[in-house]
C-alpha cells in the first residue's frame, strides 16, 4: 500500500513539473520539437511530450537541460514563485552588480525597520498588534 502511495505521489510531482515546463515553453511560443532542439544534448519532441505529460521520471540533469533551453533558473521549474516575487526576481536578475547590492541593502534596512529618516517602523517580521478582546484597555 505504501509503495502505491509513493508511486502516486511521484507521478503527481512529475505531472506538476511537466505542466510547469509546458507553461514555460508556451510562454515562449516554442514547439516541443524546438524546445528539444535547444536542449544540450538535443532531445526529441516526443521526449519533451512525455516529460510534459509526467510519463518520464525526471532527473536533475533533465531539469537543468530544460531550464537552460528555456533560459530560466531550474527552480522556476521546480518551485514557481508567486507573481510579485517572480517580478522582483526578474528585475533583480537584470540589474548590474552595483544596483543589485544597493537593492539588498535597502531590503535589509526595510526588514530591520530602518526607514532612513531617523524613525523606525516595526520590522516586516514583527507580528501585527492584536486588538484587545471586548475593547479592553491595557
Amino acid at each position: 500500500m505504501v509503495k502505491t502511495r509513493r508511486r502516486s505521489t511521484n507521478r503527481d510531482r512529475e505531472r506538476r513539473i511537466g505542466a510547469r515546463i509546458a507553461a514555460l515553453r508556451l510562454e515562449q511560443n516554442l514547439s516541443m520539437d524546438r524546445l528539444g532542439e535547444r536542449c544540450h544534448p538535443p532531445a526529441s519532441g516526443s521526449q519533451i511530450n512525455k516529460i510534459e505529460k509526467g510519463l518520464t521520471q525526471l532527473t536533475m540533469d533533465w531539469i537543468y537541460r530544460i531550464a537552460d533551453a528555456l533560459d530560466v533558473h531550474y527552480l522556476d521549474i521546480l518551485e514557481p514563485l508567486p507573481p510579485q516575487e517572480a517580478k522582483l526576481l526578474q528585475f533583480y536578475r537584470g540589474m548590474s552588480e552595483e544596483k543589485a547590492t544597493a537593492v539588498i541593502q535597502v531590503a535589509e534596512a526595510m526588514a530591520k525597520g530602518d526607514t532612513g529618516d531617523g524613525a523606525t517602523r516595526p520590522a516586516a517580521t514583527d507580528e501585527p498588534r492584536r486588538a484587545r478582546p471586548f475593547g479592553g484597555r491595557r
